[in-house]
Protein backbone atom coordinates (compact mmCIF):
# COMPACT_ATOMS: atom_id res chain seq x y z
CA UNK A 1 0.00 0.00 0.00
CA UNK A 2 1.69 3.49 -0.76
CA UNK A 3 1.05 6.58 0.54
CA UNK A 4 -2.12 7.48 -1.44
CA UNK A 5 -3.46 4.61 -0.66
CA UNK A 6 -2.75 4.77 2.83
CA UNK A 7 -4.47 8.25 2.73
CA UNK A 8 -7.82 7.14 1.04
CA UNK A 9 -8.10 4.36 3.98
CA UNK A 10 -7.87 7.07 6.93
CA UNK A 11 -10.50 9.20 4.95
CA UNK A 12 -12.77 5.88 4.77
CA UNK A 13 -11.91 5.01 8.50
CA UNK A 14 -13.15 8.82 9.84
CA UNK A 15 -16.03 8.65 7.97
CA UNK A 16 -17.06 4.81 9.06
CA UNK A 17 -16.93 6.45 12.36
CA UNK A 18 -18.62 9.25 12.16
CA UNK A 19 -21.50 7.36 11.04
CA UNK A 20 -21.63 4.90 13.66
CA UNK A 21 -22.63 1.62 11.23
CA UNK A 22 -21.31 -2.08 12.21
CA UNK A 23 -19.39 -3.21 9.55
CA UNK A 24 -16.47 -1.75 7.86
CA UNK A 25 -14.58 -3.19 3.94
CA UNK A 26 -11.89 -1.33 2.46
CA UNK A 27 -10.10 -3.02 -0.51
CA UNK A 28 -6.46 -2.07 -0.68
CA UNK A 29 -4.01 -3.00 -4.15
CA UNK A 30 -2.62 -5.85 -4.04
CA UNK A 31 0.99 -6.44 -4.30
CA UNK A 32 3.18 -7.10 -7.58
CA UNK A 33 6.54 -5.45 -8.29
CA UNK A 34 5.33 -2.14 -9.05
CA UNK A 35 3.63 -1.99 -5.70
CA UNK A 36 6.92 -2.93 -4.03
CA UNK A 37 8.82 -0.31 -5.25
CA UNK A 38 6.05 2.64 -4.73
CA UNK A 39 7.09 3.41 -1.42
CA UNK A 40 10.87 3.85 -2.59
CA UNK A 41 9.99 6.22 -5.23
CA UNK A 42 7.84 7.99 -3.85
CA UNK A 43 10.13 8.10 -0.42
CA UNK A 44 13.51 9.32 -3.06
CA UNK A 45 10.94 11.75 -4.70
CA UNK A 46 10.53 13.72 -1.80
CA UNK A 47 14.04 14.09 -0.36
CA UNK A 48 14.30 15.40 -3.94
CA UNK A 49 17.00 12.50 -5.75
CA UNK A 50 16.30 11.65 -8.86
CA UNK A 51 15.22 7.97 -10.06
CA UNK A 52 15.45 6.38 -13.68
CA UNK A 53 12.88 3.97 -14.56
CA UNK A 54 14.72 1.70 -17.42
CA UNK A 55 12.46 -0.80 -19.48
CA UNK A 56 13.89 -3.67 -20.56
CA UNK A 57 11.05 -4.58 -22.70
CA UNK A 58 10.97 -2.56 -25.78
CA UNK A 59 7.58 -2.70 -26.82
CA UNK A 60 5.86 1.23 -26.27
CA UNK A 61 2.36 -0.20 -25.63
CA UNK A 62 4.03 -1.87 -22.56
CA UNK A 63 5.65 0.56 -21.53
CA UNK A 64 2.98 3.11 -21.65
CA UNK A 65 0.71 0.74 -19.59
CA UNK A 66 3.35 0.59 -16.92
CA UNK A 67 3.93 4.47 -16.89
CA UNK A 68 0.70 4.87 -16.03
CA UNK A 69 0.52 2.19 -13.35
CA UNK A 70 3.57 3.80 -11.57
CA UNK A 71 1.84 7.89 -11.58
CA UNK A 72 -1.11 6.37 -10.29
CA UNK A 73 1.12 5.12 -7.36
CA UNK A 74 2.90 8.24 -6.91
CA UNK A 75 1.83 10.09 -3.63
CA UNK A 76 -0.83 13.14 -4.42
CA UNK A 77 1.14 15.54 -2.27
CA UNK A 78 4.34 15.88 -4.99
CA UNK A 79 4.05 18.09 -7.17
CA UNK A 80 3.39 17.52 -11.19
CA UNK A 81 6.51 19.65 -11.90
CA UNK A 82 8.68 17.97 -9.33
CA UNK A 83 7.48 14.40 -10.46
CA UNK A 84 8.45 15.34 -14.24
CA UNK A 85 12.06 16.54 -13.23
CA UNK A 86 13.03 13.69 -10.96
CA UNK A 87 11.00 10.25 -12.30
CA UNK A 88 12.14 9.49 -15.59
CA UNK A 89 11.61 6.62 -18.09
CA UNK A 90 13.99 5.43 -20.66
CA UNK A 91 14.67 2.31 -22.54
CA UNK A 92 17.41 -0.09 -22.20
CA UNK A 93 19.15 1.02 -25.24
CA UNK A 94 18.79 4.86 -24.39
CA UNK A 95 21.04 4.53 -21.16
CA UNK A 96 24.70 5.35 -22.93
CA UNK A 97 22.73 8.81 -23.84
CA UNK A 98 22.05 9.67 -19.93
CA UNK A 99 23.89 12.57 -19.16
CA UNK A 100 22.11 12.76 -15.27
CA UNK A 101 24.26 11.29 -12.74
CA UNK A 102 22.97 8.06 -11.32
CA UNK A 103 24.65 5.27 -9.29
CA UNK A 104 21.75 3.20 -7.66
CA UNK A 105 19.74 0.88 -8.99
CA UNK A 106 17.31 -1.28 -7.13
CA UNK A 107 15.72 -4.10 -8.49
CA UNK A 108 13.20 -7.46 -8.01
CA UNK A 109 15.68 -10.99 -7.35
CA UNK A 110 14.21 -14.35 -7.47
CA UNK A 111 16.81 -15.85 -6.34
CA UNK A 112 16.26 -14.30 -2.88
CA UNK A 113 13.38 -15.09 -0.51
CA UNK A 114 10.32 -12.67 -0.92
CA UNK A 115 11.27 -9.36 0.81
CA UNK A 116 14.34 -10.18 1.24
CA UNK A 117 16.88 -7.56 0.97
CA UNK A 118 20.56 -7.66 -0.63
CA UNK A 119 22.71 -4.43 -1.18
CA UNK A 120 25.83 -4.42 -2.89
CA UNK A 121 28.33 -1.67 -4.16
CA UNK A 122 29.21 -3.11 -7.58
CA UNK A 123 29.70 -6.32 -9.18
CA UNK A 124 28.17 -8.75 -11.87
CA UNK A 125 25.13 -8.98 -12.83
CA UNK A 126 24.71 -12.60 -11.24
CA UNK A 127 21.80 -14.31 -13.91
CA UNK A 128 19.83 -10.97 -13.89
CA UNK A 129 19.60 -9.85 -17.53
CA UNK A 130 17.98 -5.96 -16.91
CA UNK A 131 21.21 -5.92 -15.02
CA UNK A 132 23.05 -7.62 -17.93
CA UNK A 133 22.03 -5.15 -19.95
CA UNK A 134 22.51 -2.30 -17.83
CA UNK A 135 26.43 -3.26 -17.30
CA UNK A 136 26.28 -3.89 -21.65
CA UNK A 137 25.21 -0.85 -22.01
CA UNK A 138 27.14 1.41 -19.29
CA UNK A 139 30.26 -1.21 -20.22
CA UNK A 140 30.52 -0.81 -16.23
CA UNK A 141 29.49 -2.48 -13.60
CA UNK A 142 30.76 -0.01 -11.12
CA UNK A 143 27.33 1.01 -9.64
CA UNK A 144 25.45 0.87 -5.84
CA UNK A 145 22.59 -1.80 -5.92
CA UNK A 146 19.84 -3.07 -4.16
CA UNK A 147 18.33 -6.37 -4.81
CA UNK A 148 14.50 -6.70 -3.92
CA UNK A 149 13.59 -10.66 -2.80
CA UNK A 150 10.62 -11.33 -4.36
CA UNK A 151 11.09 -15.64 -4.55
CA UNK A 152 11.46 -18.08 -7.38
CA UNK A 153 8.35 -18.03 -9.63
CA UNK A 154 5.69 -20.95 -8.41
CA UNK A 155 6.16 -24.47 -10.70
CA UNK A 156 4.27 -23.94 -14.27
CA UNK A 157 4.17 -20.41 -13.96
CA UNK A 158 6.04 -17.78 -16.53
CA UNK A 159 8.74 -15.76 -14.89
CA UNK A 160 7.11 -12.43 -16.47
CA UNK A 161 3.47 -12.93 -15.04
CA UNK A 162 5.19 -13.80 -11.43
CA UNK A 163 7.04 -11.05 -11.35
CA UNK A 164 4.70 -8.27 -12.81
CA UNK A 165 1.49 -10.12 -11.59
CA UNK A 166 -0.03 -9.97 -8.37
CA UNK A 167 1.73 -11.76 -5.84
CA UNK A 168 -0.24 -14.68 -3.31
CA UNK A 169 -1.58 -13.06 -0.45
CA UNK A 170 0.57 -15.36 2.01
CA UNK A 171 3.67 -13.25 1.14
CA UNK A 172 2.30 -9.83 2.05
CA UNK A 173 3.05 -9.91 5.36
CA UNK A 174 6.99 -10.60 3.90
CA UNK A 175 6.71 -8.02 1.30
CA UNK A 176 5.50 -5.44 3.47
CA UNK A 177 8.90 -5.79 5.97
CA UNK A 178 10.54 -5.91 3.05
CA UNK A 179 9.42 -2.96 1.74
CA UNK A 180 9.76 -0.91 4.57
CA UNK A 181 13.64 -2.23 5.36
CA UNK A 182 14.02 -1.23 1.52
CA UNK A 183 13.04 2.27 1.49
CA UNK A 184 14.84 2.39 4.98
CA UNK A 185 18.14 1.15 3.38
CA UNK A 186 17.81 3.52 0.50
CA UNK A 187 17.67 6.11 3.02
CA UNK A 188 20.91 4.75 4.65
CA UNK A 189 22.38 4.63 1.37
CA UNK A 190 21.36 8.24 0.38
CA UNK A 191 22.82 9.65 4.51
CA UNK A 192 25.56 7.83 4.95
CA UNK A 193 26.77 6.01 2.33
CA UNK A 194 26.43 2.02 0.98
CA UNK A 195 29.22 0.16 3.25
CA UNK A 196 27.20 1.51 6.43
CA UNK A 197 23.73 0.28 4.45
CA UNK A 198 25.30 -3.05 3.77
CA UNK A 199 26.05 -3.46 7.21
CA UNK A 200 22.71 -2.09 8.71
CA UNK A 201 20.06 -4.05 5.66
CA UNK A 202 22.30 -7.08 4.17
CA UNK A 203 20.21 -10.42 5.38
Amino acid sequence: MNYKELSNVFKKISKWDSKKTKVLSIKTRPFNTIAVFSNIINKTICKNKNILYIFCNREKKYASEKIKELNNFVDGIIESEKLKDNFKYIFIEEISEVTEFYDLVIFDDISLEPGRLRLRPKGSAGGHNGIKSIIAHLGSDKFKRVKFGVGDKPKGWDLADWVLGKFPAELYPQLRDGNTRACEAVECIISEGIESAMNKFNG
